[in-house]
Parts: C-alpha cells; structure tokens; sequence
C-alpha cells in the first residue's frame, strides 16, 4: 500500500515539474542548512568528551565577591592546592596543575616557538591523551623531561617509519632564563581539536619559573582533579571548602582593604565538570581554550528561520493548489478512502520530497562546507555514518514530513465528495497564502535588517577615532627570553633607517594581555586601574596627544621607578582636578607610590567592546617586559620599510624568524569575530530571499493559472499590461509591508541584544528598515511581474479558451 502511494506521489510531482522543482530547491537549501550547522554544534559540544573518565575530571574554580556588589568566577589557582587538596578530599584520585606560556625550543641549529604547557606529574594520567611513545605516568617525574606531540617531533627528528619510540631519550633546549637540556620521555599523538587544553611540549610545573605569569589575585594556575566517582563531586566540594578559613585567610585580608566597612566576604570554590568547561562563558579561563554558546543559538535559529521558510513554500504551494487536488480526494471517498487514506497520500507526497531533498541537501552541504569552515572557523567534516547524525537526520525527515504533509490535508478533509463534484465549492485558500508570504517575509526582513546593522556596527567600529595614529605602524613581536640590552640594540639599529622615523616598546600590543590594579580613592571608594608598561618614546610614536604635564624621560633617571602618566579617564574616576605631583594609591605607604609626571587624551587601548579605563604608564622593569615593538615605517616605501625591519631583526637575532603584524590590521581583526557571523547572518538572510521567492515565483504561478480566464476579459476589455500586474501585485506589497512591520520590533530587540557586547556602538538607522523593505519588495516585483508579463501577453483567445 504504502508503495502504491510513493508510486502516485512520484506521478504527481513529475506531472507538476516547476512545483516540484521549486518544493524541492527550497526545502534541500533548508535542510542544508540543519545539516551543515548541526554539524557545527555536535562538534562544539563534543569538547573533551574523548578522555574516558571524562565525567571524573573536574576545574576547581573561584567564586567570589566582587567590588560592585556582585560577583565573579575564576578558574585561576595557587599551586600550593594541588598538594592541599590531594591531602584533604577523600574521594580525590589525583590533582594536577596546568598552566601555559610560549617558548623558544631549540635543537642544533633549529628552534621554533611553541606552546609550553607546565603540568605536574599526575597530569597524563588524569587526562587521556592518545600516546605515541613513552609512559604516560612516569613521563613527567623527571624534572628536566619534556613530552612533546607529533607535530614537535617531526619538525626537530628525522623520524622514520613513525618509529617515535627511536627519540625517546634525545635532547631539547629551552632557551629562557638559564638555558637547559631537556629530555623527550614521551610523544603524545596530535591533541585532538576538540580538546580544551592545547600544547606542543609539556614539562613539569616546576619549570615555569621564568616566564610571565599571570597578575590574578589567586594565582596563576588552573587545577584539575581526578574524583573516585562523579557522584562523589557534593562531597569532594564540601571538603574544599572547609579549607578556605585556613588556607585564605590571607587573601582575605589582603581584599578587605578594598571593601566598605565591615562588608563580609563571600568566597566558595565550585568544582566545574570537564565537559562544561569549552561552551562557559561565565567562567574566565587563561590557559583553556572556549567557544561561544550564543553563537551556537545564532546558527540555530538562522536554521530554523531557513527550514521554516522552506517548509512554508511546500504548504503554502500544495495548499494553494488544493482545487486541483479536490476531484482526486473526492474520487478516493466514493470509493471509499477514509481520511486516513487522504492523509496517508498527502504524508507521502511529503515524505518523497523530503527525501530527495534529503539527497540534494547533501551534495549541497558538501558544497558549502568549505565556505562555512572559513566563516566559523571550524575544520568540519560532514561524517553521515555518526549514530548522532543519523539519528538527528531520521527526525529531522520525520518533522518536516509531519509539518509539510499534514498542514494541506486539514481543509480538504472537512470537504464533502457530493460538493466537490456539483462545483459547490469556492478556493478559500488565500488566507491562508497571505498568511503564509506574511510569515515568509517577517522572518526574511528580519534577517536582512540584522544584515544591515551588524555591517553598519562593524563599519562604526573601524571607522571610530582611536586616540592614536594607528596608521603605518608594524608590531614586532620579542622573544620572551630577550634581554634589556637586546631590545635597546633592536631599537637602535631600527630607528637608524631611513624608512624608519620612532620606535618604541610595551608590554602589550594592543590585542592581547592586560595588568590591572584596584586603588582607593579618598572617599573609600574602590577603582580598577590598568597598567600600560613603555618607554618614553611610546606618545611621540602613536602620536598619543599629552593635554597636561611632561612626558617620562630617559634622562630623569627617576622616571623608570618614581614617575607615571595617567589618561583623562583616571582623573575623572580618581576625581583629581591637578593631577600633577599627586602620588597614584596603589599602596598604602604612600612613599612607595610613583608620582604623576603628565596626563595623556583617554585612546582605545582595548577593543571597542570595552569602555576605556582609567590607566596608568609607567616604565618600571619589575612590573612588566617588554613584549613588543612599534615601528613606525615610511607609508611611501612599505616594502622597503619591511626589509629595513627584517635586516635590523637578523642583525641582532640571526637564528629566529621575525613575527610581526600591521597594528591597523591587528585592531581591524578584533572584529573578525563579529564579521565572521555578520555574513553567516547575510548568508542566511540571502538564502531565505531566494527561498521566498521561490515561493513566491510559485504561488504567482498559481494566481496567474487560476485568473487566466479573468485576466483575458480584462484584455478583452481594455486592460493593459500595467493594469494586470498591479491588479495581482497589489496583495503582494500589502503582505510585505505587514512583514516589515512585524520584523521591525523582533530584529530591533534581537540587534539590541547583540549591540549590548559593545560599550561604542552606532545607533540603529531607520534606513536599515526601510532597506529591507524596499530590497524585499523589488525582488518580489521582479519575481511577479515575470510571470504577470507573460499571462498578460497572451492572446486573450488563449485565455478566454482556458476553460
């Protein structure tokens, strides 16, 4: 039976080929969609679900007050609780800290930067990494050991055959501090990408001692521990936390400083399961890698808006062709076909086009999977054997079949057989189309009015004034084992180039690392300040206008310890009207604090998704390296410019690649991010124009066929080409302008929601609205007046002959 029906199902969509095309088209181009970012969030969620205990593995993370009332989390730990909590938790299996810097790894006359990873050496027990070579759990016991993955072992070992066992034993340098040997005890296979933790070489935690570590109040690790069982986790947090009086005390007493009066203090430690670390945005991570849930949503929901479209355009077209369909229904209930009979036909109809969808979607994801790598940055593969694949595939044809198959067999069963043969009956199906294109055009506006405001936010983000020259200034990037003396040569020997006008040098480099510091001002209120580390050449080559004061000197040897700037953003916070010879309260012994030499104009020192901070620029050593160095070049020469810097690098440090950046691309790609969606969005929004106007394209086809005879009078009688095409466009533009009006309010509040992660953004243009409104509405003309053209074209003797 059920075959019989596919076989009328089959006739029927090859007798009616541009509906069928056009079901089709736009019901694989949705599903396309379902498939490919499906695909993107089973990989988001799947992060570090491959360790096999897995559901053990636990970050114990801070909970605390914060100095607004609130308060925050923190993943950052002193390493002294690795050994305190091994101690104290019953149920703890292993602890180990993690903690990760970049590095120079050198091997005769090769070296390349890597990612350091420091872990203690219970560390490759606890987590399950595929191993190569070596012994997992004695592989970190030797102090001077090193693991290393594949990738690392290839570049520094003639390794042949994929025998890494032969390396085993050999030896590596790490250049910083006191340069010493290490020795490879293991190679891991490459860390998959789904895994939060990421590193090339792996060395024991003590170990990390020369490189920077992180400013946070309680510390610069984050620990991992290994639980019995995973229902042990209410007790194990019940144990830590009986050790934060004894073990905090300090801390605690440190922050009181900083809050009003007799304000108690709330502090917790929450032990957050592996598995939920990736997709946590609540929870600032240093070292762990992390995705975005609210993009996750975004897809979602650009997927679901896409399906919908699509399935719309089957319902509204088999529904708008129901009087074709009545003789049919009629005739199977004389001979005695009961509803479910009907319903089975029509649930066939659908579950044939949503199977060759299926297959056309496929071919189509497979297109476009490339693109959609670029735009979110993942490495999908679309693997339809996965068991969640096939599942989410089997109910996705299930849903569209229900929705698209039952929708048009809710009027014609309520027909009776004796009316649809006398012709009593009247086509009241255009309600339900106008609903239909309404609901169509809501959900496409929308998605192009958030087209419109994300670019125009990013084009305002580009486009705002910085409160610096960021023009033609190359960042080079230092090595962090080099010296003061090497940098002062570097800075020499670039500023002595004649394409080469001011260089200069900080701890950061616009995009990346901050240092901040909580004052009190004199009436007890607490300010979080950032600290800016440079040289006195830093103003003069950004171009950073100084409003008050001097700038810091080489000369004023008390400069680099005694004497700070400050932006007009710490005046306002500080409420200082004459900054100058004011000391900045870092401390409480006054005598230790540096003296305000000079104020500069508040500039974007962070992204424009932050508001500017009070901060402050000092040059004192011990608080920060220097990291990187501004060169402004010659804008006349760049390739020139670029080869001076190039040979003033090999002049100084012949053995290491140059790693250098424009500053102006580098600030531009703080919103790649935000780009990269923005056209995820557009190509969404393009695809359910396409949808709708097929859909459209379709349901004109049936007014055109339906007012033929209609349409031929009218001829007959005088009626020209611009007559007929307003007499059919004139629903269509009532239906769009009844979209617009709904999609105004959903896409302001959505694009509302999104505008709140910027502290600059431009204002929502009315433009936007009246854009998409005008681009929906040309496109629907187009798609119209095609098809009206030709029906009004015809000889009126065709028409009047129609029936």
């Amino acid at each position: 039976m059920f075959k019989q029906y596919l076989l009328i199902a089959f006739r029927i969509m090859w007798r009616n080929k541009t509906f069928a095309f056009i079901n089709l088209l736009s019901l694989s181009t949705g599903i396309t969609f379902c498939l490919l970012i499906f695909t993107f969030i089973e990989k988001e969620t799947s992060h570090d679900r491959f360790h096999a205990n897995v559901d053990r593995i636990f970050r114990v993370v801070n909970h605390y007050s914060d100095l607004e009332g609130g308060t925050e989390k923190s993943a950052l730990q002193d390493h002294k609780f690795v050994e305190i909590f091994t101690e104290s938790i019953p149920s703890l299996v292993r602890a180990a800290a993690f903690q990760k810097a970049g590095a120079w790894i050198r091997r005769d006359d090769k070296i390349f930067k890597e990612d350091l990873a420091f872990a203690d050496s219970v560390f490759l027990e606890i987590f399950k990494f595929p191993v190569l070579a070596g012994d997992p759990k004695t592989a970190l016991n030797d102090p001077q050991s090193v693991v290393i993955v594949r990738e690392v072992a290839d570049r520094f070992f003639d390794v042949e055959d994929g025998n890494y066992q032969a390396i085993l034993g050999e030896m590596l340098t790490l250049p910083k501090g006191e340069e010493r040997l290490f020795k490879v005890t293991a190679v891991l296979e490459t860390l998959p990408k789904n895994s939060s933790l990421q590193f090339s070489v792996l060395t024991p935690y003590k170990n990390n001692q020369p490189y920077p570590e992180s400013n946070n109040f309680f510390g610069n690790c984050s620990v991992y521990i290994e639980l019995e069982s995973a229902e042990d986790v209410e007790g194990a947090s019940e144990a830590a936390n009986s050790l934060v009086e004894i073990h905090l005390a300090e801390k605690f007493e440190m922050a009181r400083r900083f809050f009003e009066g007799d304000e108690e203090l709330f502090f917790e430690f929450i032990l957050q399961p592996l598995k939920d670390i990736y997709l946590n945005e609540e929870i600032w991570s240093a070292y762990e890698e992390h995705g975005n849930i609210k993009y996750a949503y975004v897809l979602s929901s650009i997927a679901v808006l896409v399906l919908l479209i699509s399935s719309i355009n089957y319902i509204m077209l088999t529904t708008g062709r129901t009087i074709q369909r009545l003789r049919e229904v009629g005739m199977r209930k004389v001979l005695g076909g009961t509803t479910r009979h009907v319903i089975n036909q029509f649930l066939s109809e659908a579950f044939l086009n949503s199977i060759l969808s299926l297959l056309f979607a496929i071919v189509l994801s497979g297109l476009f999977l490339p693109v959609f790598n670029q735009l979110s940055e993942r490495d999908l593969t679309l693997f339809l054997l996965d068991k969640n694949m096939i599942l989410f595939i089997l109910a996705l044809i299930l849903v569209i079949s229900l929705l698209i198959g039952l929708a048009p067999t809710i009027n014609i069963n309520r027909m009776n057989p004796q009316d649809i043969f006398q012709s009593r009956l009247s086509y009241k199906g255009g309600k339900y189309s106008s609903l239909f294109v309404i609901a169509q055009y809501t959900m496409t506006i929308g998605l192009i009015i958030s087209t419109f405001i994300i670019v125009r936010q990013l084009n305002f983000l580009r486009e705002k004034e910085t409160g610096f020259n960021r023009h033609h200034v190359v960042v080079v990037s230092l090595p962090d084992d080099f010296s003061s003396n090497e940098i002062n040569r570097l800075k020499q020997s670039l500023v002595s180039r004649a394409n080469i006008s001011n260089v200069t040098g900080s701890d950061r480099n616009f995009v990346s690392g901050s240092s901040s510091n909580i004052m009190k001002r004199e009436d007890e209120q607490t300010v979080i300040v950032r600290f800016l580390r440079i040289d006195p050449d830093y103003i003069e080559t950004l171009d950073i206008p100084l409003i008050m004061g001097r700038n810091l000197s080489w000369e004023a040897a008390a400069d680099t310890f005694n004497s700070v700037l400050v932006n007009e953003k710490f005046l306002r916070e500080m409420l200082w009207d004459d900054p100058l010879g004011m000391k900045v309260p870092e401390e409480e012994d006054d005598s230790e604090n540096p003296t305000v030499v000079g104020v500069v104009q508040d500039f974007h020192f962070d992204s424009m998704e932050e508001e500017i901070m009070p901060l402050v620029l000092h040059m004192n050593p011990h608080r920060n390296s220097i990291w990187s160095l501004f060169v402004r070049i010659n804008a006349s020469d760049v390739p020139g410019s670029l080869d001076d810097v190039t040979t003033a690098w090999k002049e100084i440090t012949p053995d290491r690649p140059l790693n250098y950046t424009f500053l102006d691309e580098s600030l531009d790609k703080q919103y790649d991010n935000e780009e990269r969606w923005g056209k995820i969005v557009g190509y969404g929004s393009g695809f359910s124009i396409l949808i709708s106007s097929l859909g459209l394209l379709g349901l004109t086809l049936l007014i055109v066929t339906r007012r033929t005879k209609e349409i031929g009078i009218r001829k007959v009688n005088g009626a020209n080409y611009t007559d007929i095409l307003l007499m059919i466009f004139k629903s269509f533009v009532a239906w769009i302008f009844i979209g617009l009006v709904l999609a105004t309010p959903i896409s302001i509040y959505a694009m509302q929601q999104w505008l709140q992660n910027f502290a600059y953004k431009a204002s929502i243009s009315v433009w936007a609205f009246l854009l998409a409104g005008f681009i929906a509405l040309i496109l629907a003309f187009l798609t119209v007046g095609w098809h009206t053209y030709k029906a009004a074209t015809r000889n009126p003797v065709q028409a009047l002959r129609y029936e």
